[in-house]
């Protein structure tokens, strides 16, 4: 498994804690051979998003962060799917997600490979969704979380966030929050 830069190939080992390319900037993204999965590893017992285990960065199952993300229903839309000429459509209910996110999925991948690095602080530039997840995930974790926000992020939001690390509200948007985490990743 190597990091492999979306613009101009270029590879780094994953060993390496990095996030955009030294030659062209651009963000750098798992490469990786995957096989089948054999019966056996189809039928083993965990859930949600860890049932894919072989699939994603972690090495060892011992540090795995989770709060129960995963394993939402899917609701069925007959109305909707007749309304845009399909015969099936599902929507996946997301809002029954540990901190009421889709994002819950990643982040505990996130935070379970930061204790794997023996990180101790994580940095997130956020409107408000991965923000509130990386703070309940960080906090289970025991790892520092540092949140840099624009001013425009919604009240419950805040208050999930604000309980998970220290926040930082700048007067300005996401890409500028943004800006900063990569700032402060590249000094790093």
């Amino acid at each position: 498994m190597v990091l492999k830069c979306v613009g101009c190939n270029k590879e780094y080992s994953e060993e390496r804690i990095k996030f955009t390319c030294d030659t062209c900037g651009r963000h750098l993204e798992v490469s990786r051979e995957l096989t089948w999965l054999t019966d056996e590893e189809k039928k083993h017992n965990h859930l949600g998003v860890w049932r894919y285990k072989d699939l994603l960065l972690i090495t060892s199952m011992e540090r795995i962060v989770s709060l129960g993300e995963g394993n939402t229903p899917l609701i069925k839309c007959n109305k909707l799917a007749r309304s845009i000429g399909l015969k099936k459509l599902y929507l996946k209910c997301e809002h029954i997600s540990p901190t009421g996110s889709f994002k819950d999925r990643g982040i505990t991948v996130a935070v379970s490979k930061a204790l794997e690095l023996k990180l101790k602080n994580i940095f997130c530039a956020s409107t408000g969704n991965t923000a509130a997840s990386l703070a309940a995930y960080s906090a289970k974790a025991g790892i520092n979380a540092v949140f840099i926000l624009p001013k425009n992020v919604p009240k419950g939001k805040l208050a999930q966030i604000i309980g998970g690390g220290k926040t930082l509200r700048i007067n300005g948007n996401f890409d500028d929050a943004m800006s900063i985490v990569k700032e402060i990743g590249n000094r790093n």
